[in-house]
């Protein structure tokens, strides 16, 4: 009996996510009751699994587990079904990829059910965005095998991280893209960390095997995809962009000449720019609205809005079918982690006979933290990603917008899940500094800090809601 019950008490907190998604899920758990999604809606042809195959045979669609799996439930029931397996995926990915960085278990799994459950990402389910549910799982699990492979763990890590980089662009044909370069970076952080103390030699020479297998296993996962992106996914995005372009009163452009206009362009991807003031709501949920269309609190924000409109009254006033809530305690714990790299860094320069101003005692050995060493990326990645969501309305946007391909990225908003993958790592690891030895005197302090700030958010909200 010893042996089920280690496990039990390493995966209690995955049983606890899997009994909260099954109550948000439970409305509609009956057969003829369907997730609305209207991207994603639940209409299929009656040869639905037939043309699958098809697909397949004819070398149109790639071969993922998410397509093998669609063939095994009917379909009602896997439109709904397939949105609470990918959370609960998602967070085990996430898990996967920070206890393959030294954390424990708890905090591990904590940070995969930031993820899982974040506001933007989990809140999509209302516009059907599926295919984002299936990219963040594989990339929650490319990230964790990229870890495997760089510890030196054997070329299968590699090759798992190729192939699952190769579906996360199968599914995000545009975002998958970014999460590509961030692994690329996140790789290259831990090599110049050195993270393991390894020789360069004795790093390097996994590398030289590893990356080919790698790439190789990419290419023969996403051949089919990356044609269909520069075939059809690229001469759909210019007639979209033709289609938007305004149109001078009294003349009709060319829909290629519309479509080069450098102003039109820009309009077209910075759409869906989130405004700066909105940001509060990363710890006052919906407090512009819950989305566009919602009789009982429809969102009276600025997202989606068309340019100009304000002159014009053309277009959308606004149009958002999701929330950005962060959340407080987790913008708390990232904030601790922080604080505690920050401390840990001054040790090792000098200050260890010190005691910790923060009561805590942390410690920059990679070799036992790898998790505390990667704060400082995580942070960085987590202001990139804010400065890249305001689109138009920051003029960092403009550099990213310069690069190959990322000019038709549309709305810029979609960087808040780089704010959220950030925020879950960041408050995975301020809570494994607070279940460390030496801190229980400042746990108080932490949950009594949180409370009061939970208290004083909720006045400042009652108070703006007397008002609007």
């Amino acid at each position: 009996m010893k042996l089920p019950s280690i496990r039990l008490s390493r995966f209690w907190p995955f049983l606890v996510l899997c009994a909260v998604g099954i109550l948000l899920f439970w409305p509609v758990r009956g057969y003829y009751v369907a997730l609305p999604a209207p991207d994603s809606a639940p209409f299929f042809p009656a040869a639905h699994r037939l043309r699958l195959v098809e697909q397949f045979l004819a070398g149109k669609l790639p071969l993922s587990p998410h397509h093998l799996f669609s063939l095994l439930l009917p379909p009602l029931i896997h439109h709904d079904l397939i949105y609470l397996i990918d959370t609960l995926l998602i967070a085990a990915g996430l898990a996967y990829l920070l206890r393959r960085r030294g954390m424990s278990s708890v905090p591990a799994w904590f940070g995969g059910g930031m993820l899982a459950f974040a506001g933007y990402s989990f809140t999509l389910i209302s516009a059907g965005h599926v295919g984002f549910f299936h990219m963040t799982v594989y990339v929650t699990f490319m990230f964790g095998f990229l870890v495997r492979a760089l510890r030196g763990d054997g070329w299968p890590y590699f090759a798992l991280t190729g192939l699952f980089g190769a579906w996360a662009i199968l599914f995000g044909p545009d975002f998958g893209f970014v999460f590509l370069l961030l692994a690329a970076v996140y790789a290259l952080w831990i090599l110049l960390r050195n993270a393991g103390r390894q020789s360069w030699n004795a790093r390097l020479r996994p590398l030289a095997v590893g990356v080919p297998v790698a790439a190789l296993c990419f290419l023969l996962g996403s051949w089919s995809t990356l044609r269909v992106i520069f075939t059809e996914h690229l001469q759909h995005r210019e007639q979209q962009i033709a289609a938007s372009a305004p149109r001078t009163a009294g003349k009709d452009a060319p829909a290629e000449e519309a479509a080069d206009d450098p102003q039109a362009r820009w309009i077209f991807a910075t759409n869906w720019s989130l405004h700066p003031e909105e940001i509060v709501e990363f710890v006052a949920p919906c407090l512009f609205g819950t989305q566009s269309g919602d009789l009982q609190a429809p969102y009276w924000g600025k997202l989606g809005r068309t340019l100009g409109w304000e002159e014009h009254r053309q277009g959308f006033a606004n149009f958002r079918q999701h929330t950005i809530y962060l959340g407080g305690l987790q913008l708390l714990l990232a904030a601790f982690a922080v604080g505690c790299w920050l401390k840990a860094r001054g040790q090792e320069t000098g200050d260890r006979g010190q005691e910790s101003g923060l009561g805590v005692e942390c410690s920059l050995d990679s070799a036992r933290s790898p998790w505390l060493t990667d704060v400082p990326f995580w942070v960085g990645v987590w202001v990139v990603g804010l400065l890249l969501a305001f689109g138009r309305h920051a003029p960092v946007y403009r550099l990213f917008y310069s690069l190959p391909y990322m000019s038709l990225l549309r709305a810029p908003v979609k960087f808040i899940r780089l704010v959220e993958f950030a925020t879950a790592i960041l408050a995975a690891s301020g809570l494994a500094c607070l279940l460390r030895p030496g801190t229980r005197r400042l746990r108080g302090w932490t949950i009594g800090a949180g409370i009061c700030a939970g208290l004083l958010l909720l006045a400042v909200i009652w108070a703006g809601g007397a008002d609007t």
